[in-house]
Order: C-alpha cells, then sequence, then structure tokens
C-alpha cells in the first residue's frame, strides 16, 4: 500500500491523473479501507466533475467508518464542489457530532455563513467560543473570514482575543496590523515590527510592514521592504505585492519606476485579478 501511495503522489504531482486514479484503485484492492487512497480518488472525481461517484466514495467511508468525521467530511467537500450549501452544511455537523474539533467546526462556520446567513453563523461561532473558549485556532478563522468581508474592525475584535491567548502570535500580530491599517487607526506600526521579528523573512509579514511605514511616512524604508517581500514572494503571490510595490513608488513620486511594475502588471492578462485597478493607476485615475 504504501509503495502504491508513492507512486500515486508522484502521479498527481505530474499531473497524470488517469494512471494516478489507476494507481489509488489498485490500493483499495489491496486495503478496501484506505482512507487516503479513498480520499484522493474523490478528489480527483470532483476534479472531473463525476460528482456521483464521488460522493459514492464518500458514503462507502461513513459505511467503513460509522463512528468517525472522515466519511461526513467528504460528503460535505462532494456538496461544497456543487455549491449545495444545504446538504454540505448538514454532513459538517454531522461530522462535528462525531468529533469537537477546532478545524470541523471553522467548515460549520464557514458552510453556515454560505447557506443560511452571516447572523446564523455568529451565533454558531458564541455558542463554540462560549463552550471553547480558549481556542485561538478558531478565533483566528473567524478573524480572516471578517477580513475577507472586509469587516476590519469585526477583524481587529477577533485578532486581538488571539493575541491574548498568544501574545508571540506572528500571524494574529501581522493580521492585526493589516485590520488597523485598513481602518486607519493607530499601533499598526508596532504590531508589524514585532511580527516580522518573530518570523523574518516572510514576505505576507514585510508586505504589511512596508504598508505600516509608509503610512508613517517612511516611504524609502517601506519601499525597500516591499522590493525585498516581491523578491521572496511565490509566483502566485508576486502580482500583488508588485501592484502595491507601484502605489508605494507613485506615492513617492517615481511615475517611471511605477510605471514599469504596472506594465508588468497589465503583460499579465487575465493571470491578474487586478487588472481593472491596473488600467486606472495607468490612467492616473486610482
Amino acid at each position: 500500500v504504501e509503495a502504491q501511495m508513492r507512486l500515486a503522489e508522484a502521479q498527481l504531482r505530474n499531473k497524470d491523473f488517469d494512471a494516478a486514479s489507476r494507481t489509488l484503485k489498485k490500493v483499495l484492492q489491496i486495503d478496501p479501507q484506505s482512507l487516503p487512497a479513498q480520499n484522493r480518488l474523490m478528489q480527483l472525481a470532483i476534479r472531473d466533475k463525476r460528482f456521483d461517484e464521488a460522493l459514492t466514495i464518500a458514503k462507502a467511508v461513513q459505511r467503513q467508518r460509522p463512528t468517525s468525521s472522515a466519511g461526513f467530511l467528504l460528503e460535505g467537500d462532494v456538496y461544497l464542489s456543487q455549491r449545495k450549501m444545504g446538504p454540505a452544511l448538514s454532513a459538517f455537523r454531522t461530522a462535528l457530532d462525531r468529533e469537537r474539533s477546532t478545524a470541523i467546526a471553522m467548515r460549520v462556520h464557514s458552510a453556515t455563513s454560505l447557506a443560511h446567513s452571516s447572523a446564523d453563523a455568529e451565533r454558531f461561532a458564541v455558542s463554540w467560543l462560549k463552550d471553547y473558549p480558549q481556542d485561538s485556532a478558531f478565533r483566528m478563522h473567524l478573524g480572516v473570514t471578517a477580513m475577507e468581508a472586509k469587516q476590519f474592525a469585526t477583524a481587529e475584535r477577533h485578532f486581538k482575543a488571539v493575541l491574548e491567548l498568544q501574545p508571540a502570535n506572528p500571524i494574529g500580530l501581522n493580521n492585526l496590523a493589516w485590520a488597523l491599517l485598513q481602518q486607519g487607526k493607530p499601533g499598526a506600526l508596532a504590531y508589524a515590527e514585532k511580527a516580522n521579528q518573530l518570523a523574518p523573512e516572510q514576505p505576507a509579514f514585510m508586505d504589511t510592514l512596508a504598508a505600516a511605514l509608509a503610512e508613517k511616512g517612511q516611504l524609502a524604508n517601506a519601499l525597500d521592504l516591499q522590493r525585498n517581500a516581491l523578491a521572496k514572494a511565490t509566483e502566485a503571490e508576486a502580482p500583488g505585492y508588485r501592484l502595491r510595490l507601484a502605489k508605494l513608488l507613485l506615492k513617492a513620486g517615481d511615475q517611471a519606476k511605477a510605471r514599469t511594475e504596472l506594465e508588468t502588471l497589465k503583460a499579465l492578462g487575465d493571470k491578474f485579478s487586478g487588472q481593472e485597478e491596473v488600467t486606472a493607476l495607468l490612467k492616473g485615475k486610482a
């Protein structure tokens, strides 16, 4: 089983999905209850929109492991991939009944928000935190969720709660700094600096610190840090950091260098979702 799973993982990395599927089915011939193989096969079925097959795998796991959360998490993922939020939430709730874990609670919270309303999700969050007041990971999830919804005051509250539990949490420090910056509130620079001290050379933290430095008028330092963040960023992260570099250059009055960065972003076309803002900046309208 272990050898076949290693082969399947290699095939998946090489995007040879048909071969990976055949290998995973061999694993299940050897061990019909291999959860890693079932999970991977289900993911492949979802990828190819073979949702009935994916659901069959999830149901098989439920029969094999009736007291486990695993099969219900898989079922929830199948429905989630089809945007069937009601059935997805029902499956995740059943999983939570079997295993009271933070990871499952996060999925219930997110699915509740999508299936019903933010008010229902908030009620679930309040209930969970009443039972598990020390759950900093769930608090972090709530903060990130609020930040993604641009509810920065709510995000600020949750990140502060995280730091009360874990004062040296660099992600909490960084995210709180970002939430404060988005609201124009003081204190962001100190939090961003501490995050970078605790976890140096992290592009996301450097990006936040650059924004905090710029907000304080320290543009030269901000530009150096933003260039460093861009240099260390992954291919997926780089465009966002490049856009913020261009904005800092414009703020510093360096139109020529800013245009160079913006033209680089423009050349990405559909590969970068921020083209509307890039166009506006190039036209001097942002």
